[in-house]
C-alpha cells in the first residue's frame, strides 16, 4: 500500500492481499508432482549493438519494417478486428498499417466528452479515418456517464489502479463490442520505447547535473537538503532527497504522493512496522537488472535508454496493460498492442537514443519513419494524451465521497491519520490540475478498501 500511494500501481510480486503474489512479466512458474515450485525468467530485452550503430535513415527503415510486421501478426484473428483511434501518432500509425494490410475498411473507435473541447480528439480521429477510409464510430461521454461509472471501477479491478484514463478505455471497449469488434488494436507502449513523453526531456537535461551533484560528500548533500526544506518546491526537494539517499533521479510514473507527503498522513506505528522510509526499492530492482544488461552488452547506453527500459518493464505491464486487460475483458473484447511485440521492442530499444529525442522532438525516429504514411499535422501536433475531464465533471463527486467516508475509513484503518488527510483534502478542494491525480488516488483507495477489505 505504501508503494501504491507513490506509483498508483503494484509491481510484482507485491499485491494488496497477504499470501498472494503476482508472477512477474516474462516469467514462468513450474510446479512438479511433488509440489516444488521453480520460478524462471524466460524473456529479457535483447539490446543489439548493430542496430545502435545504424544511421538515421537505416533506423527509420528498421522501425518501419518491424512495426508493419508486428501489426500484421496482431491482425490474425477468426473474429472481427478493430482499432482505438485518438488521432495521435501511435493509434494513427496502427490504423495506417492495418489499412495497408487489408482490403476491407478497418473498424475504428474514438471518444469525445460533451462540451469539453480541450479533452476531445475526435477532430483528428475523423481526419485519420477519412484518410484511410475506415468504418469509424465515436462515442460522446457525459458527466453523468462518468459519475455512474466511478463506483464500478473497484468491481473491475481486483487491486488498486488509480488511473482516470480507465474511464474512456471502458466506454471505448463497450462501443467496440457493441459494434461487433471482438479484437481491438491500440498504440500502447510507443512512448516508453521511443522517449515520447515531453516531461522526460527535463530529466535527460538534468541528468549530467544530478550525476555530478550526487558525487558530493554525504554531509554536504544532507546539509543542502535540510536547508532546502524551507524554500524549495516539492519537486526540487524530492530530487535533492533522492540524491542525498544515493538514488536514481528517475522513478518512472511516480506521479502521486511524494515521500515527504506520505510520511505526514501515515501513522508512526505503521511506518515503524513497515521498516522502510521510501519507495525506491521498487525502482531499484529494475535498475539492478538494467545495470546487469549494460555490463554484458557492447552497446553504448545513454540515460534515455534507462528511462525507456524502466518505462517498458515497470509502467507498461503493471499500469497500461493491466488496465487494458481488465477494461477490455469487462466488455468481452481482447486488446492487442503491436508496439509491444517482443521483436519490435528489441529493435526499438536498441536504436540509438540520439534518434529518439532529437532536435527537442520526442519519438523523432518513429515520426520520421511514419512520414511515409501519415501527414505532418498528425505526426507533429501537440500531444494531448488520453485524458478525461475528471476535475471538471467528477471532482465534486469524489470530494463528497471522501468527505462522507474519510473519518470511518481512518477509524477502521488506523495507519492513516484523519487530521492530516482531511487537511490534504482541503488543499485538494482548492487545488489546481496537479492535484487531480492525488484526489483520484484517495477516492479509489477508500472505495477499494470498502469493497475488498472491509
Amino acid at each position: 500500500m505504501y508503494h501504491f500511494l507513490t506509483f498508483n500501481l503494484l509491481a510484482p510480486p507485491q499485491t494488496m492481499f497477504e499470501g498472494i503474489d503476482k508472477l512477474e512479466p516474462g516469467c514462468k512458474l513450474t510446479i512438479d508432482s511433488n509440489g516444488s515450485i521453480v520460478k524462471k525468467e524466460y524473456w529479457e530485452v535483447n539490446y543489439s549493438a548493430e542496430i545502435e550503430k545504424l544511421s538515421e535513415e537505416e533506423s527509420q527503415l528498421k522501425v518501419e519494417a518491424a512495426l508493419e510486421k508486428a501489426i500484421g501478426f496482431r491482425m490474425v484473428s477468426d473474429v472481427p478486428v478493430g482499432a482505438f483511434l485518438s488521432g495521435g501518432v501511435d493509434s494513427s500509425a496502427v490504423v495506417a498499417y492495418m489499412s495497408k494490410l487489408t482490403t476491407k475498411p478497418v473498424n475504428t473507435f474514438s471518444i469525445g466528452f460533451d462540451g469539453q473541447q480541450e479533452y476531445d480528439e475526435r477532430f483528428y480521429a475523423n481526419k485519420v479515418s477519412k484518410l484511410f477510409n475506415t468504418n469509424h464510430s465515436d462515442i460522446v461521454v457525459t458527466a453523468d456517464d462518468i459519475e455512474s461509472f466511478l463506483p464500478e471501477v473497484v468491481n473491475i479491478f481486483d487491486e488498486p489502479m488509480a488511473d482516470a484514463t480507465c474511464i474512456p478505455i471502458y466506454f471505448l471497449s463497450q462501443k467496440a463490442r457493441q459494434s461487433g469488434s471482438v479484437v481491438v488494436l491500440t498504440g500502447d507502449g510507443s512512448d516508453e520505447l521511443f522517449a515520447g513523453y515531453r516531461n522526460w526531456k527535463k530529466f535527460i537535461r538534468l541528468f549530467p547535473w544530478y550525476n555530478q551533484y550526487s558525487k558530493l560528500p554525504d554531509f554536504v548533500k544532507q546539509g543542502v537538503l535540510k536547508g532546502a526544506g524551507v524554500f524549495a518546491s516539492d519537486n526540487a526537494y524530492e530530487m535533492l532527497s533522492r540524491s542525498a539517499r544515493g538514488q536514481d533521479m528517475f522513478w518512472g510514473g511516480a506521479k502521486s504522493f511524494k515521500e515527504s507527503t506520505k510520511t505526514k498522513f501515515l501513522s508512526e506505528d505503521y511506518l515503524e512496522r513497515l521498516g522502510v522510509n521510501d519507495s525506491y526499492s521498487v525502482i531499484e530492482r529494475y535498475k539492478e537488472k538494467f545495470e546487469l544488461i549494460k555490463a554484458h552488452s557492447t552497446r553504448k547506453f545513454e540515460y534515455a535508454d534507462w528511462m525507456c527500459y524502466l518505462g517498458l518493464k515497470f509502467m507498461v505491464p503493471n499500469y497500461y496493460l493491466y488496465r487494458m486487460d481488465h477494461l477490455g475483458m469487462a466488455n468481452s473484447i481482447e486488446i492487442r498492442s503491436p508496439f509491444l511485440d517482443y521483436e519490435f521492442v528489441n529493435t526499438a530499444l536498441s536504436i540509438s537514443s540520439k534518434y529518439k529525442l532529437n532536435k527537442e522532438e520526442p519519438k523523432y525516429i518513429l515520426k520520421k519513419a511514419l512520414e511515409k504514411v501519415l501527414p505532418a499535422e498528425i505526426l507533429y501536433r501537440k500531444k494531448m494524451g488520453f485524458c478525461v475531464p475528471l476535475k471538471e465533471w467528477a471532482g465534486d463527486f469524489m470530494i463528497d465521497y471522501i468527505e462522507k467516508n474519510l473519518r470511518s475509513f481512518c477509524s477502521d484503518h488506523p495507519q492513516f491519520k484523519y487530521d492530516e488527510l482531511n487537511s490534504l483534502l482541503k488543499q485538494l478542494k482548492a487545488g489546481d490540475e496537479s492535484s487531480v491525480n492525488r484526489l483520484w488516488t484517495l477516492y479509489f483507495l477508500i472505495a477499494w478498501f470498502k469493497k475488498w477489505i472491509d
